[in-house]
């Protein structure tokens, strides 16, 4: 039997209620299909994996290198966290003080953008860039640029795990890692969360949605 990859979408913020009505089957549905997360790691590991988090508001995650180890990472005692997505900080703006962040901050004032690549995101505010989907849908209705400078929105998903690590709601991606993580996006389009385990922008986003809500 062929193995089946389903990549992970946006998650619902948690305030969305879900009907009550509908069969528990179908009531999961949204949240619970959201949190499972089938993903294949980097272009060395090619190795696939589930996370299923737990009930309610905590979820089951793992840090970089234990999600890059497969299946196992899945199981981690007592690894609950409870990320909100960028979408969440988008909206929730009056919650960013207390990860000691400002949302008219540039993008570069706190994420290194040295490169030609990272250049269009220095003089964006850190709202805009948590705010904006840069991928090939960008529909420009945001402040920031309408180019595809980001197509697979590592900046975007990397703000809003430095809120969530700031404001201590995921403790397995602490801010070090999440700044590794850039640092090395930015120089080279890849990062490496153990050896031999190569991921590319998209697998980032999928081990930054698996810490998400």
């Amino acid at each position: 039997m062929k193995d089946t990859i389903v990549t992970p979408q946006d998650h619902r913020d948690p305030e969305t209620p879900v009907s009550t009505d509908l069969p528990a089957a179908q009531a999961i549905g949204s949240k619970g299909a959201a949190r499972r997360r089938f993903a294949r790691t980097g272009l060395a590991g090619g190795v696939i994996m589930t996370l299923v988090s737990k009930p309610g508001m905590a979820m089951t995650c793992t840090t970089t290198s234990g999600f890059a180890s497969g299946p196992n990472a899945s199981i981690s005692p007592g690894a609950s966290c409870s990320g909100r997505s960028p979408g969440y900080w988008s909206r929730w703006t009056g919650e960013w003080e207390k990860a000691g962040l400002s949302t008219e901050t540039e993008f570069s004032k706190v994420f290194s953008c040295g490169s030609t690549f990272t250049a269009p995101l220095a003089t964006q505010t850190l709202l805009e860039v948590v705010d904006q989907d840069m991928g090939p849908k960008h529909t420009g209705k945001s402040k920031g640029p309408k180019t595809n400078i980001d197509q697979d929105n590592v900046a975007r998903h990397l703000v809003a795990a430095l809120l969530n690590a700031r404001s201590g709601k995921v403790p397995q991606l602490p801010e070090r890692e999440v700044m590794e993580i850039w640092n090395s996006y930015a120089r080279t389009q890849t990062y490496s969360p153990k050896k031999d385990v190569v991921w590319n922008g998209a697998d980032i986003v999928i081990y930054l949605k698996s810490t998400m809500m």
